[in-house]
């Protein structure tokens, strides 16, 4: 991958700039603070930054930011624009492109996210593996010396791409899970195989035994069949014979009954001669029926004038007692009302007698008028309530008399006329059923005549007797009811011995589909064991004691110890480093580590023993080793190496770093940029670019 071109647009304290970046080695040059790392920092924003690494980049006063990079990777040319918008909370934009001449391929995703991701696998390299091999940030040549083991491993992990090893390793061990289940279930299958085999060869032996008893069952059948067809000829014979039997039964019954009918007719012409006699003895009566009938009809009349007579009195006698009670009211409230008219006239100063206030000429005529007029009213009261009590005796004596000259009706007499009415209209209703008797009679004595014919008919029907059964119907039955379950049960057993046939082969059927789906698992079996055993080698191979500790140990750590080491002989430094892949713990065991290990003149050393610009000298010959590891990984092959500000670096040390980049950009890399305040690198390189900032404090690109 190259890095070719970086614009900028309000990133820090860049409000527009464009940098692209030569071929060979080239020194970008300005004092501190003048904007020159912003611009490496914005390369690192375009390519890998996170969501929410916008807002403090952008450039003070400014509402939106956007930093475009084209970078070229494996002959092809991409560009990515990153930006950010201030409004609405802050809003992330990222699109991704292919260069296509005149055209672009759109690449962006649906999400800044994926497309990220995209970004990555595109180029083969993250945000880590570069700014711990190829990108030395400002105040961060240390970021892979300095962290700890187990951090440095994984970074080199990544810049050799071995990170496919742990994911093949998982592929291998579930490819492993998935051949041991193959062989758990063949060995399952095997197991099946010969339990089914051993199964249907049983069920070849229950076969035989189930067709000798199918054939068994169709002889006892056939046996039941016969007697059951003698069982029921003898049937039919005894119901011939109890069909005779009872014909005669049904023609002595006949003439039994004709016997009956003429006794009942001969019963019913006597009894009708018997109540025919009686009938005529009771007739005498009904010649007296007008005359009853009439004297019942005066005694009821006379009862009820008695009953109303008796009722008068009783009103009479209540009326004169209210009237008198009225008359006696009446003459009470008439001497009150005079005596009060008598002391109104006689007083001096008559009052009121409703209020007793004194009362004026006038008051006193209208309250005499009045008392006068009530005891007016109150003496006609008087009289008319004695007209009514004289009236009301008057009757009530007249009621007296009427009752006194007539007897009271007596009960005993209504009944007897009754009865005798009643057994008047029973003889005269007896004369006119002696008239319908005379008409009856003929007909009983026609039926008398007809019973006695039909019982010599009978008689001469009933003929000779047939002969008894020697055995009963019902046990004859009985029998034919029992061979007919002999012969259900026998068949049953028969149809039960064909149907377990059939599920037997039914059986064998399934058990045979069965066996052919096994009967293959002995090969099966053996191809998965050889499975199991090609994939636990496999596992073994992707796992970190295999192929990634053969790349890591035999290749990749000598290839940085050389160039390392080589770095820091150009650089002039008299010391080798060694990278040392495990180490042996307390307990006596070996674990594995990646520690740096630094051979001076004072023997070995750790990394932490040397001054700064020896470390500046370490950090930059193996971020370098890294950065030549990383160019030649394939998928990856970075060719851009950037060196921001090595610190405690004297002249001697710049010149020498210098004289180191121009190499590597002829040797290993396209492009190499060292970022600088130091003047004197303005010439050291191939070409340089000079960052300033004007009055307002804006960086921009002076000059190349």
């Amino acid at each position: 991958m190259n890095i070719e071109r970086v614009i900028v647009e309000n990133f820090r304290s860049h409000p527009e700039s464009d940098l692209s970046i030569p071929l060979g080695a080239t020194a970008v040059i300005g004092v501190n603070g003048a904007g020159k790392s912003s611009l490496i920092a914005a390369i690192d924003y375009a390519l890998f930054a996170g969501r929410g690494e916008g807002a403090r980049y952008l450039r003070r006063g400014a509402t939106r930011m956007l930093v475009s990079v084209t970078v070229e990777h494996r002959g092809e040319r991409y560009s990515i624009a990153r930006g950010y918008s201030a409004s609405g909370g802050g809003r992330p934009s990222l699109e991704f492109f292919r260069d296509m001449g005149d055209n672009a391929e759109q690449l962006t995703l649906e999400s800044i996210d994926a497309t990220s991701d995209r970004i990555v696998r595109t180029l083969g390299v993250n945000r880590e593996t570069m700014r711990a091999s190829s990108v030395l940030m400002q105040g961060d040549s240390g970021a892979w010396t300095e962290a700890d083991p187990a951090d440095r491993k994984r970074v080199l992990s990544t810049i050799l791409g071995l990170d496919v090893w742990p994911r093949l390793a998982l592929l291998a061990r579930a490819d492993l899970q998935h051949a041991a289940e193959a062989e758990a279930r063949e060995v399952v299958n095997d197991r099946r195989r010969a339990e089914l085999e051993v199964e249907l060869a049983a069920i070849v032996e229950q076969r035989v035994e189930l067709d000798q008893r199918a054939e068994d069952a169709g002889a006892d059948v056939s046996r039941a069949e016969a007697t059951l067809a003698v069982a029921r000829t003898r049937l039919e014979e005894a119901r011939g014979v109890a069909e005779a039997r009872r014909d005669y039964d049904a023609r002595v019954n006949a003439a039994r009954n004709a016997v009956e009918r003429l006794t009942d007719a001969r019963h019913r012409l006597a009894e009708h001669d018997r109540l025919a006699a009686s009938i005529a003895e009771h007739t005498t009566n009904a010649d007296d029926l007008p005359e009853l009938e009439a004297s019942l009809t005066d005694a009821r009349n006379y009862a009820e004038a008695w009953r109303v007579a008796e009722r008068a009195q009783a009103d009479a006698n209540r009326e004169a007692d209210s009237a008198t009670r009225a008359e006696q009211a009446a003459g009470v409230e008439l001497d009150r009302l005079s005596t009060r008219l008598r002391q109104m006239v006689d007083a001096p100063s008559p009052t009121c007698p409703t209020c007793a206030q004194a009362l004026d000429l006038s008051a006193r005529l209208v309250a005499e008028t009045t008392l006068r007029a009530e005891a007016d009213a109150q003496a006609l009261a008087v009289s008319s309530a004695t007209a009514a009590m004289e009236a009301a005796i008057r009757a009530a004596d007249e009621c007296d008399k009427f009752l006194a000259d007539h007897a009271e009706p007596d009960p005993d007499a209504f009944a007897d006329l009754e009865l005798r009415i009643a057994a008047a209209r029973r003889a005269e209703a007896g004369r006119e059923q002696a008239r319908e008797y005379e008409s009856l009679r003929e007909t009983l004595a026609g039926g008398v005549a007809r019973a006695d014919a039909e019982h010599a008919a009978a008689e001469a029907a009933i003929g000779p007797a047939p002969p008894e059964l020697s055995t009963s119907l019902g046990e004859h039955e009985l029998a034919v009811q029992t061979a007919e379950r002999e012969l259900g049960r026998l068949a049953g057993a028969e149809r039960e011995a064909g149907e377990q046939a059939a599920r037997l082969v039914g059986r064998f059927e399934a058990l045979t589909e069965q066996h052919a789906e096994v009967e293959g698992a002995p090969a099966a079996l053996e191809a998965a064991r050889l499975d199991v055993g090609l994939y636990t080698r496999l596992q073994d191979a992707y796992g970190r004691d295999g192929v990634p500790a053969v790349v890591v140990d035999q290749q990749a750590v000598p290839a940085i110890e050389a160039n390392a080491n080589g770095v820091l002989e150009q650089l002039g430094v008299g010391m080798r480093v060694e990278l040392r892949t495990q180490r042996a713990t307390k307990q006596g065991n070996v674990r594995e580590t990646l520690d740096i290990i630094v051979h001076a003149a004072g023997g070995e050393s750790v990394y932490g023993d040397f001054s700064g610009g020896e470390k500046t000298r370490l950090n930059v010959a193996l971020r370098i080793a890294l950065a030549i590891l990383l160019s030649n990984r394939r998928g990856a092959d970075v060719r851009t190496l950037i060196v921001d500000e090595p610190e405690y670096l004297d002249v001697d040390g710049h010149e020498r770093l210098a004289e180191l980049l121009r190499s590597l950009s002829v040797e290993r890399f396209d492009r190499v940029l060292l970022i600088s305040h130091e003047a004197a690198m303005l010439d050291a390189l191939d070409q340089s670019i000079i960052i300033a900032k004007d009055a307002h404090g804006d960086s921009r690109i002076e000059g190349a």
